[in-house]
């Protein structure tokens, strides 16, 4: 990890999350993610995120993690919430299981979450080929798809009422990953 330079937070790491002010036009470090023991190596790579309203934030790594406080190792398919403890930038948190994605048969390589977003379902894409009940793509790049999990029950034991496509990336032209 050798980290960039962001103008305005200083060097920045591909566990950490930064945001950028409409208002102000600057560019702020959101989440510490060596902070919060992220510090695995490639392993605990933020590849997904989402900032929740309540200013937790969810996240899923590019690879198996191991994160304080949850037993085990968590897969690159599973999505964890850090729920800040403190204010500022996060650099704390409690941290627990918000999707775990083989309760979904997400188990394959090609389907660790690489794109997660929280709306009127749990909206999520995958680095390749993923096949979830009723809903499958074979295609080269499926990693373009985003697809919905429709009434989810989130937590240790997650699960979801139907799964629907939202975006189909062939559809539009698009040939590569969508992360």
């Amino acid at each position: 990890d050798v980290g960039v330079s962001v103008h305005g937070v200083g060097l920045v790491q591909d566990e950490d999350i930064v945001v950028y002010d409409t208002g102000s036009g600057s560019l702020s470090l959101f989440f510490d993610g060596s902070a919060v023991d992220l510090t695995n190596g490639n392993n605990e790579d933020v590849d997904a995120f989402d900032i929740l309203t309540d200013g937790s934030v969810l996240i899923s790594t590019l690879g198996n993690a191991l994160v304080p406080g949850l037993a085990g190792t968590l897969a690159d398919e599973d999505v964890v919430r850090c729920v800040p403890t403190s204010s500022g930038p996060i650099a704390s948190c409690t941290w627990n299981v918000y999707f775990d994605g083989s309760d979904v048969a997400l188990t394959a390589t090609s389907e660790d979450v690489d794109g997660i977003s929280v709306g009127s379902g749990l909206y999520l894409s995958t680095i390749g080929v993923y096949s979830v009940t009723g809903l499958s793509n074979t295609t080269a790049n499926a990693g373009g798809d985003v697809f919905s999990c429709n009434s989810p029950v989130t937590g240790a034991v997650s699960s979801c009422a139907s799964f629907s496509l939202t975006f189909r990336a062939s559809d539009h032209g698009l040939t590569g990953n969508l992360d």
